[in-house]
């Protein structure tokens, strides 16, 4: 009799180089439909962070006015970048103290920015006058801070 020697088969565990290169090109093609995306995600962040900084400094400003009584100003000196500073006085019109001095870095070259005036609260947080603010980022994004007379701030995408 004769005995047969039987092979054992090892299974093998891995990959071939095709299937490597193949996963690669996919995840390739993946990520490059993806960065446009991305991009102009981060652009749309950085804008609204911009906006949202300026809003709660206008917040700031007309809750600080009605609990000191006292008249505070959001003085914008800049465009390019975002510059401006907080003061505040006792007398309309005469501010001589500065509470801060803000310069959005994040904004040079990236923004635009343009405002019809420079919003004054009063001590019961009403303005002297109608402000709008507008801010539009280099995709032609915009957001637009109004504060009315009665004080209220409000943003709006666009």
């Amino acid at each position: 009799m004769r005995r047969q020697n039987t092979l054992k088969i090892k299974s093998q565990s891995g990959f071939t180089l095709v299937e490597v290169l193949t996963v690669l090109a996919i995840i390739g093609i993946v990520v490059m439909q993806a960065i446009p995306a991305v991009s102009s995600w981060l652009d749309k962040s950085r804008l609204d962070g911009i906006a949202r900084r300026i809003a709660n400094d206008l917040h700031y400003c007309r809750q600080h006015a009605i609990s000191e009584n006292r008249y505070y100003i959001v003085d914008f000196t800049g465009a390019d970048p975002i510059t401006y500073t907080i003061k505040y006085g006792d007398v309309l019109g005469t501010y001589g103290t500065t509470v801060k001095t803000q310069t959005l870095d994040d904004s040079k070259n990236f923004v635009t920015f343009t405002n019809s005036s420079d919003p004054v609260f009063n001590y019961r947080g009403m303005t002297i006058s109608t402000t709008t603010l507008v801010i539009t980022n280099v995709k032609g994004k915009t957001r637009t801070i109004t504060i009315n007379l009665g004080g209220k701030i409000s943003t709006v995408n666009s």
